[in-house]
């Protein structure tokens, strides 16, 4: 007979090789006094990662409490990652109130900071240089930042060690000044960055590895780019450009990075057409690039002069196919004009087919070898006029929108062969589909726990909610909901038809008209832990009522506002 090991007799060196494995909250959630000898392990466990990434609020709370209470001591924490999101509002405003965030400095090497306010970035940079063993920052500013936050970066002793720099939705500019050549960085990422400076900043970072920019620009078109200096430590370069950035820019800084052992590139082709020229890449890469084992690039082509298999003719030679294995795939949009030419897999996350069947596709690749180079693609936008592209399949996509489908004539079926549904967890319904499409895909989605529809397309779709299989199967697996693609409003009614449908709800979005109805609805749903309202004309008085009424009813709550529209409340 089959002999079964139990969990608890594995030695210890494997139960803690697991716990590597998991996130810490989770780790402490799911191991947390289970027995004496598991709680010993974790008391004894040094790399603890913490991600506060739409985490509940109850379990933030419960991980400061044991912080606080020295059950999880510093020097056991490995990562922290905070998030002032509109789901996790408030995180490091608690931190800071309870006086933790000095709790990380002595040992925390990497912290991840995401849509922290200029005010927070500040503290937290201004008071860099007392977190000693930190070796990985990032730091993603929120959208509509004004800029303001480059000052802080410029300080000598913020820059000490490997330290990553991250910076989204936000232009900001990192003075080279603000590195020593003293520095130890060695992956560096940022969001803006002007190519003039690129040079300088290479030279303070003597052992940068790793570069990456999000877009990396011109700031005066017509001066000449200076890059004359080696730089032998550089094996990783990510770069995406911005329209004024030329071949000729580009190829400047490649020359001198002759230890390059990838380079990945997106770039929006001018009238010269000189980056999907093949031949001067051959060349580029032959005389400066020797050392080059991996390139991956995106080209985006406004109105070219030329047929896909004229761009794709000269990446057919032996230098491409059979001494580089580089194989390279064209797409052209009638509807658009746009040309798309990028490597095999696709190295974007989205992809969208607007509509598809003005796809016209080429590829060094056989045709029938294209449906696994997507496998990089996680977040798919269509929009079909049948038939479905046949030569497609999109195996890893977990947020799926549907655009317009002609007719509503696609069935589950087609749609499941060209994206595999079963594993999605986020669905965008944006206009009319077959209540036989919707039902599949809510029945047969394994993974779904993320709506985004109209409350008026969600009660069609449903039979005004008296589709009783498809509203049960809605509320087993439908934990977050996003009702504000419409500027329908909801009635006091459209709500309790929502809160019985829905009774599993984790988050919530939607408009309402009043205030008032925003108690019935944290009372109906119990296992809400956030909920965005968006309240037109809302005064700061009725603000200030919501967080009195949150307070009298004895909540656990973190309540902030924009534009005083979109009320974020956070609560346990």
């Amino acid at each position: 007979s089959f002999n079964q090991t139990k969990f608890e007799q594995l030695p210890n060196e494997i139960i803690v090789e697991t716990f590597d494995y998991l996130e810490g909250t989770d780790l402490l959630f799911a191991f947390h006094n289970i027995n004496y000898r598991i709680n010993k392990l974790l008391q004894s466990y040094y790399r603890y990662r913490f991600n506060f990434q739409h985490i509940k609020k109850s379990k933030f709370d419960h991980i400061l409490q044991q912080q606080k209470q020295q059950q999880i001591k510093s020097e056991q924490i490995q990562s922290l990652t905070l998030v002032e999101g509109d789901d996790t509002c408030g995180q490091l405003t608690l931190l800071l109130s309870l006086s933790l965030i000095k709790y990380y400095y002595e040992h925390l090497q990497s912290l991840s900071l995401y849509y922290m306010n200029n005010d927070q970035i500040a503290f937290i940079l201004s008071n860099l240089y007392l977190f000693q063993k930190l070796t990985h920052l990032n730091v993603h500013t929120p959208p509509g930042s004004v800029n303001g936050t480059e000052e802080w970066l410029v300080e000598p002793h913020i820059i000490s060690s490997n330290i990553t720099y991250k910076y989204n939705q936000l232009k900001l500019q990192i003075l080279t000044t603000s590195f020593s050549t003293s520095s130890t960085i060695e992956y560096l990422t940022i969001d803006h960055y002007d190519i003039h400076q690129l040079e300088q900043l290479f030279s303070k970072l003597p052992k940068l590895k790793y570069f990456s920019c999000r877009y990396l620009h011109l700031t005066e078109s017509n001066s000449q780019i200076q890059f004359n200096q080696q730089f032998r430590n550089i094996l990783h370069l990510k770069i995406q450009l911005k329209p004024n950035i030329k071949f000729d820019h580009i190829q400047l800084v490649l020359k001198n990075l002759p230890q390059l052992k990838c380079l990945e590139l997106i770039a929006y082709e001018n009238e010269r057409e000189q980056f999907i020229d093949a031949c001067q890449w051959e060349i580029l890469i032959n005389t400066y690039l020797k050392q080059l084992k991996k390139f991956k690039f995106l080209f985006f082509i406004y109105r070219t002069r030329k047929l896909n298999h004229e761009i794709l003719k000269p990446f057919t030679n032996d230098f491409w196919l059979y001494e580089k294995k580089w194989f390279v795939v064209c797409d052209y949009h009638i509807y658009n004009k746009y040309t798309f030419l990028y490597t095999t897999p696709y190295i974007n996350t989205q992809f969208d087919l607007i509509p598809s069947e003005t796809f016209e596709t080429n590829s060094t690749l056989p045709l029938s070898c294209l449906s696994n180079i997507y496998i990089n693609v996680n977040k798919l936008k269509v929009s079909f006029h049948t038939p479905i592209p046949s030569n497609r399949y999109y195996s890893n996509v977990k947020s799926l929108t549907l655009g317009h489908i002609e007719n509503n004539q696609t069935t589950y079926d087609e749609l499941n062969n060209f994206v595999q549904l079963s594993i999605i967890n986020h669905a965008q319904i944006e206009y009319d589909i077959s209540v036989d499409l919707f039902s599949n895909i809510i029945i047969n989605g394994h993974n779904l726990c993320s709506l985004k529809i109209s409350y008026h397309r969600l009660s069609q779709l449903t039979n005004n909610f008296t589709n009783k299989t498809l509203c049960s199967h809605l509320n087993e697996k439908i934990k977050k909901l996003n009702l504000t693609r419409t500027h329908y409003t909801l009635s006091i009614n459209h709500i309790k038809n929502l809160c019985f449908l829905f009774s599993n709800l984790e988050q919530l979005i939607f408009r309402i008209k009043f205030k008032h109805d925003l108690p019935f609805i944290l009372e109906e749903l119990k296992h809400l832990f956030y909920i965005r309202i968006q309240c037109y004309g809302i005064i700061e008085q009725d603000i200030d009522d919501i967080r009195q009424w949150l307070s009298e009813t004895n909540k656990n709550f973190f309540c902030t506002t924009t534009d005083y529209i979109n009320i974020n409340i956070w609560i346990n």
